[in-house]
């Protein structure tokens, strides 16, 4: 039995996991494994496709690197050294005690406890910031794209005035030009949105999708949120040719037909 420490995110600090085999690393981590090296013969090993999914909430471990930048890494993360063969092996009791005194326990402004670990006890130069990536598309795009979004203005531009939003189920909102009816066309149709009552919602321009935190601020959605809107959309072609979502929250229809608004 090989006893190892992980940590995940929302957890307070480092905790013990027993990985016996590639399957139980996948099961722990996740399927696309990769390595961080750290000193004293150390890696941190982490899941890529959570850093490309990454978000504040998700947020777990931050390694202070040696010219002051911090790398952030996203849900579950493991620490290893390397034995023979380059097998992962558990850490040894001076690899535990250089860890301890290199890491700390620290809150982001979001809220979100995190490990952070300065192997080489430097001034961060550049503290950790996660930027607001939002699920966007534009009229006839084939699908969805994650724009990053940090600021009002930016989201102005993005949708080409000013915003208004569309609550959805799920703690989710849309952004949308606030005058998205005045620029109605074929070709600047983007969502055709199905409502609780059946009734369909035509939007025009470009669209995001978003989420509000408890201070109410907007916020990008989690990896779950994003998967829930996208098992929620289908692309269709219109009868000019024309690309559009049709995008059913409350799951009125379990597959849209082409054409089928209003």
């Amino acid at each position: 039995m090989m006893t190892f420490l992980m940590r995940k995110e929302a957890e307070l600090g480092w905790v013990e996991v027993e990985i016996n085999n590639e399957k139980d690393l996948t099961r722990v981590v996740g399927k696309h494994i990769r390595e961080y090296v750290l000193p004293m013969g150390i890696q941190l090993i982490y899941d890529e496709q959570s850093q490309y999914e990454g978000s504040y909430e998700t947020f777990s471990t931050a390694v202070v690197e040696d010219d002051g930048d911090s790398q952030p890494f996203f849900r579950t993360v493991l620490l290893a050294a390397i034995g023979e063969n380059n097998r992962l092996k558990p850490l040894d009791a001076e690899q535990v005690k250089w860890l301890n005194s290199h890491s700390e326990l620290v809150q982001t402004p979001s809220g979100q406890f995190i490990v952070k670990i300065n192997p080489f006890f430097v001034e961060e130069i550049a503290p950790v910031k996660i930027e607001s990536q939002f699920l966007a598309r534009q009229p006839q795009d084939p699908g969805f794209e994650l724009v990053s979004l940090p600021s009002l203005k930016e989201k102005q531009i993005y949708v080409g005035g000013n915003i208004d939003y569309i609550e959805l189920p799920n703690g989710i909102e849309i952004g949308v030009n606030d005058e998205y009816l005045f620029i109605s066309s074929p070709d600047t149709l983007n969502l055709c949105l199905i409502q609780k009552s059946g009734r369909t919602r035509n939007i025009f321009g470009p669209i995001y999708f978003s989420a509000t935190s408890d201070q109410g601020e907007t916020i990008s959605l989690s990896a779950e949120k994003m998967k829930w809107v996208q098992e929620r959309t289908e692309l269709v072609v219109s009868e000019e040719g024309k690309l559009f979502m049709v995008f059913d929250p409350f799951e009125i229809m379990k597959k849209p037909e082409k054409g089928a608004f209003e």
